[in-house]
């Protein structure tokens, strides 16, 4: 097995303790954590930006159904 790499895992047990664990990724596992790595920056960067956008859309379509909108719209207009 060329293609697989070893990596080294440190993760802190307590407050002091470091644990070294070793295990192997083939190179398709690998490219797969890259491309989930890559989606979750994307997310992180872009994921408010998309909120806030969501956010403007619904306060428009709030605005385009509100009630007094209507009203105005039956006095100040003759119907079709």
């Amino acid at each position: 097995m060329n293609s697989d790499k070893v990596f080294w895992w440190r993760a802190w047990v307590g407050n002091h303790a470091v644990v070294n664990v070793q295990y192997q990724v083939c190179l398709e596992m690998e490219l797969l954590l890259l491309i989930i790595s890559r989606i979750f920056k994307l997310l992180s960067f872009y994921g408010p930006l998309l909120m806030l956008d969501s956010k403007e859309e619904e306060e428009e379509e709030e605005a385009e159904i509100a009630p007094e909108h209507l009203a105005d719209w039956l006095v100040h207009e003759p119907p079709p």
